[in-house]
């Protein structure tokens, strides 16, 4: 009788373990994806990416006189950061790890839920709205980076004195009981 029971409770324990949840599919994953629209958003960072460095490379000459030479040289550079961009962040090498990512941490009822979500009209104008909301965040971060940068450069200048200050004290502290131990 006491088998049984042992039997039966390790059974009751272990119910929940063997009803959970299948790991999501790659098709489904791979489903989600699409869904989402998510290699258009890698696309999207990757063009993103590469006209920031257009624009830092424009600046850094803006209001210069930029030899032929000089403006080649630039332009090759900005070329070879354009093909860098397009071969490190293209979809074929993504796709996978985002596939295993996704698998890892989603069961295939949560993926089934959000792939039907997505399809859903409110899902879908979430979708299409995402880029715009991103841009715009990016932008407003920037703005306030642009607030913080002055203030930290000031407190780092600010530590800066402050520790050569207290460095400075504790030579002057140490050259001071170093030489008042000597004989005179």
């Amino acid at each position: 009788m006491c088998r049984i029971l042992a039997i039966l409770a390790l059974l009751w324990i272990g119910a929940p373990a063997l009803a959970a949840d299948p790991p999501a599919s790659t098709q489904s994953v791979r489903e989600l994806l699409a869904v989402t629209k998510t290699q258009r958003s890698l696309d999207v960072m990757r063009v993103q990416i590469r006209k920031s460095f257009e624009r830092g490379m424009q600046q850094a000459m803006q209001g210069q006189e930029v030899p032929p030479e000089v403006q080649r040289a630039a332009d090759a550079y900005t070329a070879k950061l354009a093909a860098l961009f397009d071969e490190e962040l293209a979809w074929e090498h993504y796709e996978p790890l985002f596939v295993d990512i996704y698998a890892r941490h989603f069961t295939q009822p949560q993926v089934d839920a959000l792939v039907a979500f997505y399809r859903s009209p409110a899902g879908a104008a979430y979708i299409d709205q995402l880029p715009a909301i991103l841009q715009e965040s990016m932008d407003g971060a920037q703005t306030r980076m642009g607030t913080l940068m002055p203030k930290l450069k000031k407190l780092q200048e600010e530590a800066i004195a402050e520790i050569k200050s207290a460095a400075a004290a504790a030579a002057g502290g140490a050259a001071a009981d170093k030489s008042a131990g000597e004989p005179r």
